[in-house]
């Protein structure tokens, strides 16, 4: 809400910092019911990720509000944040991450769910990429712009990528939507276009998916993710629907 720009598609983001974990958690089980989508750090990991140039703190301390709690403390985190020698790393790892439409599942659910990381992964990169810049937009209508005036992104991409962060959204919602094969070839190449990437998609078999988060067992957010594209593909079994939440 403090940009003015927020409207029915807007995430409630609440970000929770403290010194107690048990006590954090908590909180963000209680503000979670409430409907709000929760961040939580302990305070030396915030003041780490401070130091260190951390994209997601310059948004906080660009755009965030405080609604509780030290008003030195925040100012301290504002003031001692630094812009890291570059974003390279972590551009790679959203590439990287894109690796998973190698394997889309044949089911609404789960183009819906590639969708989800394709828009998701092109923001990320989108930001660090104007952030190497040296222009800080987070906001989805101000980094589509600026990456369109930079020659990141075509003119057209842009209605593309708004309608990905609607389908988004409704998929986060799990009111699935039907997303046509058309429409998801123009996100391919638009989404290419913004990562400076080469992007192969190729439609999987149920059987393929089963494996696919043993095939990157290494305990990071891709295996995440590809354990999520297997649930997708299984969604008429409810013992995974533990899973799907988290």
């Amino acid at each position: 809400g403090k940009r003015g720009d927020c409207d029915f598609t807007s995430d409630k983001d609440l970000l929770l910092l403290g010194s107690n974990w048990k006590q954090i958690s908590d909180e963000v089980a209680r503000r979670s019911l409430e409907g709000f989508s929760v961040s939580a750090f302990l305070f030396d990991k915030a003041t780490y990720l401070v130091n260190n140039g951390n994209l997601f703190f310059k948004h906080i301390c660009d755009e965030g509000i405080l609604v509780s709690g030290s008003q030195d403390q925040f100012q301290n985190l504002i003031l001692n944040w630094r812009a890291a020698n570059d974003y390279r790393d972590e551009i790679y790892e959203n590439i990287d991450l894109l690796e998973l439409i190698h394997f889309i599942p044949q089911s609404n659910f789960g183009v819906a769910a590639i969708v989800d990381i394709l828009i998701s992964s092109v923001r990320n990169i989108l930001i660090r990429r104007l952030a190497g810049q040296g222009e800080y937009v987070f906001s989805w209508g101000k980094i589509f712009a600026a990456a369109h005036e930079r020659k990141l992104i075509k003119y057209e991409d842009i209605q593309v990528f708004f309608t990905a962060r609607y389908l988004k959204n409704r998929y986060r919602q799990n009111s699935v939507p039907h997303v046509p094969l058309s429409y998801l070839d123009c996100l391919l190449r638009a989404s290419a276009r913004a990562c400076g990437a080469t992007l192969k998609p190729r439609f999987v078999h149920r059987s393929e998916l089963r494996s696919l988060p043993e095939k990157f067992a290494d305990g990071t957010y891709k295996q995440l993710r590809a354990l999520e594209l297997m649930c997708a593909e299984y969604t008429f079994h409810g013992a995974l629907a533990p899973l799907m939440s988290l």
